[in-house]
């Protein structure tokens, strides 16, 4: 059945690149496409991992996006500001100028912030065992998920505002090589906004985790592909698809070599070869996900066990008494002894709230996406919507490996973020000049 799955999501790729006008980064093709290339790996995967893909998962994958795509297809009914600018015509970007000394703020602070969480992490890699070598990450990885250790509350602030500067910055890098209008001149002469870049990149690394840069590799693609869209026309950038597959293509093949090196750094490498750390990583998820529809009694004790943590966290903070469980799922092994603990976003949809939930679940995120990208055309602007788009939009990315949408709606993590996006962006981008 693993082909068979891999021709409809073919079909149904094709079918949603042309329902969307050739659009690359249309909510749909994206979700279709992801699952496509996890789907690719787990299928080239089976035999190795001694595993099978069955009917019902095809059958389910592929309602799961359909209903996505008919959420998208009916945002159209949503009237958007009918004074808009007409996305068919091209709008000039302007460069953005932030003035040195804001920029060298922007820096120390980041700097300062990577100097206290490093002291941070000793700590934590102490407590899972660090006694002065071997893989420090690696070890207050341990500590945070088996001793129940933290970052505290203010590094935990702490980082979200270096994450605001990062996405920030790299929205001001992106935008001035578009309007230079070569790659490699602009490049060059924007390399001093790479600037405050550097500190959230090292507090990235010292999270021990890797999905940061998902989210930064996720956030550059779309807020390049999407300003470069306002600044060549909607309709007219479509017709320049082969361009935005090349670029995107050296920028994935460039967070897979991050992907790989972060691996080294925590020790995530000594288990797995190269090759199946990527495998599991990307394609595993497919296979769970059978396997726990085929194995398990999908039923939910609490109403969004799986997927309302964000917002029960923070319920139970303000004082109700609402259940808060583990946002880690457990381990499956594969017959060959491999591990995963990721499903893909539907296996949280399905165990809180049914099939018929899932379904509901997954066209009202079309629903959302297709409503918001609908806004970003009709603005046609280059601006701090924006960077907000490109951030929650990495759900759209995330999905064949696991939720990163509801799981955060409205959770601590995504309202600080998004205020320091804000935040920095008000602070930061003063004016946007049509020359210097």
């Amino acid at each position: 059945m693993g082909y068979f799955l891999l021709f409809i999501l073919f079909f149904l790729l094709l079918f949603s690149y042309f329902i969307s006008r050739r659009d690359l980064i249309s909510p749909w093709f994206i979700s279709v496409g992801v699952y496509l290339i996890s789907s690719f790996v787990a299928v080239i995967n089976l035999d190795r991992w001694n595993e099978t893909i069955s009917a019902n998962t095809v059958l389910i994958i592929t309602i799961a996006l359909i209903a996505f795509g008919i959420g998208q297809i009916s945002s159209s009914v949503f009237k958007i500001n009918k004074n808009a600018a007409n996305a068919v015509n091209a709008v000039k970007i302007y460069k953005i100028y932030v003035p040195f000394y804001r920029i060298l703020i922007a820096f120390s602070i980041g700097l300062m912030i990577v100097f206290l969480m490093y002291k941070r992490l000793v700590v934590l890699a102490t407590i899972g065992g660090y006694s002065g070598s071997g893989y420090i990450l690696n070890y207050a990885r341990v500590a945070i998920i088996h001793y129940d250790a933290s970052w505290g509350a203010l590094i935990g602030i702490l980082q979200f505002f270096t994450m605001g500067i990062g996405y920030v910055f790299t929205y001001v890098f992106v935008n001035n090589i578009l309007y230079e209008g070569k790659l490699f001149k602009g490049f060059k002469k924007n390399l001093i906004y790479l600037l405050p870049i550097i500190p959230f990149i090292l507090v990235e690394v010292m999270s021990t985790g890797r999905n940061g840069f998902i989210r930064l590799t996720a956030m550059t693609l779309f807020l390049g592909i999407i300003t470069w869209k306002i600044q060549n026309g909607w309709k007219n950038a479509n017709k320049k698809n082969f361009r935005l597959m090349i670029i995107a293509s050296i920028l994935l093949m460039a967070f897979y070599v991050t992907f790989i090196k972060l691996g080294d750094l925590t020790g995530k490498n000594l288990v797995y070869s190269l090759n199946d750390t990527i495998s599991v990583y990307t394609g595993g998820s497919i296979v769970a996900l059978d396997n726990y529809l085929e194995n398990s009694q999908i039923k939910s004790i609490n109403f969004g066990e799986e997927t309302l943590y964000g917002l029960k966290f923070i319920f139970n903070k303000l004082g109700f008494d609402v259940l808060v469980e583990n946002r880690h799922l457990e381990f499956i092994h594969f017959n060959n002894g491999y591990s995963t603990n990721v499903y893909t976003a539907l296996r949280r949809y399905i165990h809180d709230y049914g099939y018929f939930g899932m379904v509901l679940v997954q066209f009202l995120i079309g629903l959302f996406f297709g409503v918001f990208y609908k806004l970003i055309k009709k603005r046609n602007k280059a601006d701090l919507l924006i960077i907000i788009y490109a951030y929650v939009a990495n759900a759209l990315i995330m999905q064949s490996i696991d939720d990163s949408f509801l799981t955060v709606f409205l959770s601590v993590s995504q309202v600080f973020s998004i205020f320091f996006i804000v935040v920095c962006y008000k602070f930061f981008i003063k004016k946007k000049y049509n020359h210097l």
